[in-house]
């Protein structure tokens, strides 16, 4: 079963389908294996997949669907997969399988693929285990071959995954300091042909004025975006305040000796209090949406989130609406004040009054939800679109963010490539020590001693280059940034 776009938008989906896949392989089924692939899970938790395996696919077709992915995505290995005594045998075809990986990370593989890869015995393949008799066997470094005994088993498989990690880490980082170089340096070529601030500005000016009113219509949108995020937030605590009311209720309620009449009003408040309970929920992921909103820079790119918010808002409204919550507030606090349940009656009041609240503000915030809806639709980045179009002139906004976004993929290359660094020294520091003391015996220990030494050195090497690049980043981005957004200020400004 080939793998499609849509199954590489989250870890759920790749695992589901991965899985899939794996269950029809047959002779000659093609699979592809990259360095290193980050996938967000339905909660945007990223999951790094190292090394990134598909099988089903090949890799002409799945190399273009990583685009939108981080990680370093270096194609390591490709060829045809079969199955062999109920495991998953791997034919390379161009590159090499690190069989390694695959060895220290058995368990999550076979619980990604549902079945075990295959692994070759140590000197010889999946298909001849003479090597398996082999007194010294090598692992690959970037540094020369690291050779150890083979028949020290006990010893091995611990140290060993340090040091797999340790080459593995090494090998991330090289590929993204390539990748983070190559943006670092496209971004500064295309910030070389940006026209000084003051043409920029003088440019702007110009702007005809059917781009200059779309201008000001995003102007007006980003600013409903914080109000609304506080009207989301009043929403959130409103409920809050009734649930923890109800709750109070309930518990003075349930102190008494209830009979028919006090059993009626606590199934009544519990009825309310289940309600207000759904829509302290829905409030609650408005609220967040509305947090959301402030991180958009663009009309455009907020316009599903508004509509998100509407209607998230409006089944809140809907949840109210249809359990009749306002009349239910009243006849509660009647009902306490007829049994002359006084402290319940106090906490069901408090309740009723958030319960107005919520209705009032809630009609409010639906206004202003509309308004910035319609507002960012009509903008979005067609002012900049426009202005790029009509506008003569050096300068355009999609120039400008282009510098902008290789410069920021520069700088997430960067920090994985710094974390690489990180993991890769202490892993070879670990290696090192467990060398230096003896007490695991290798054939040629000062050799082995010299590329555990060169991979710290590369570690280190790498890192600074890449905290460097990432400092220097995160200073220039800004910059870029608040140019954009004062072009677009002025923009706004123009045929007024």
């Amino acid at each position: 079963m080939p793998l499609k776009a849509q199954d590489l938008q989250t870890f759920e989906a790749y695992k589901k389908a991965i899985r899939a896949a794996a269950s029809q392989i047959k002779d000659n089924t093609p699979f592809c294996l990259y360095s290193d692939v980050e996938i967000p899970d339905a909660s945007k938790k990223a999951h790094t997949l190292r090394p990134f395996l598909v099988v089903g696919s090949p890799a002409n077709a799945i190399t273009p669907m990583l685009k939108d992915l981080h990680g370093g995505k270096k194609l390591s290995c490709s060829g045809f997969c079969s199955m062999e005594s109920g495991k998953i045998s791997l034919e390379a075809k161009s590159g090499s399988v690190n069989y390694g990986l695959f060895k220290s990370q058995a368990t999550i593989f076979k619980d990604l693929l549902g079945k075990e890869i295959l692994i070759p015995a140590p000197g010889g393949d999946a298909a001849d285990p003479k090597g398996a008799a082999a007194a010294v066997d090598n692992l690959k470094t970037p540094f020369g071959p690291f050779s150890y005994f083979s028949a020290d088993k006990a010893t091995n498989g611990t140290v060993m995954r340090s040091l797999e990690a340790a080459v593995d880490n090494i090998a991330g980082a090289q590929d993204d300091v390539k990748s983070m170089n190559a943006a670092y340096q496209e971004a500064m070529n295309l910030a070389k042909k940006l026209p000084p601030v003051n043409e920029i500005m003088k440019q702007v000016k110009k702007s005809d004025r059917i781009t200059s009113d779309e201008a000001r219509s995003a102007k007006m949108a980003y600013a409903l975006f914080a109000e609304i995020k506080s009207k989301a937030s009043d929403l959130q605590e409103d409920a809050a305040d009734a649930a923890e009311s109800l709750q109070t209720a309930m518990k003075d309620v349930d102190a008494h000796n209830l009979e028919e009449q006090g059993r009626k009003l606590r199934k009544q408040i519990e009825e309310e209090k289940k309600t207000i309970d759904t829509v302290v929920k829905i409030f609650t992921t408005a609220a967040k949406i509305g947090t959301d909103l402030l991180t958009i820079e663009d009309g455009l790119g907020a316009v599903d989130l508004i509509s998100t918010l509407v209607e998230t808002v409006g089944s809140a409204y809907s949840q109210i609406k249809t359990a009749g919550l306002e009349q239910q507030a009243e006849e509660a606090e009647e009902q306490a004040h007829k049994l002359e349940m006084d402290v319940a009656e106090g906490h069901l009041r408090e309740a009723k009054k958030s319960v107005a609240k919520i209705i009032a503000r809630q009609g409010d915030a639906m206004g202003r939800l509309t308004t910035a809806r319609s507002l960012a639709k009509a903008a979005g980045r067609a002012p900049m679109k426009g202005f790029d179009k009509t506008t003569k002139g050096p300068f355009k906004f999609e120039d400008l963010q282009a510098v902008a976004d290789r410069m920021a993929e520069a700088r997430d290359l960067a920090k994985d490539a710094v974390d690489e660094c990180h993991k890769a020294f202490d892993s070879a520091g670990a290696l090192m020590g467990i060398l230096a003391s003896g007490k695991w015996k290798v054939p040629k220990p000062d050799e082995n001693k010299k590329i555990v030494q060169q991979m710290k050195d590369e570690a280190v090497k790498l890192g600074k280059q890449a905290g460097d690049i990432y400092k220097d980043a995160n200073q220039r981005i800004p910059v870029w940034q608040k140019l954009y957004a004062d072009a677009q200020e002025t923009m706004a400004g123009a045929n007024t």
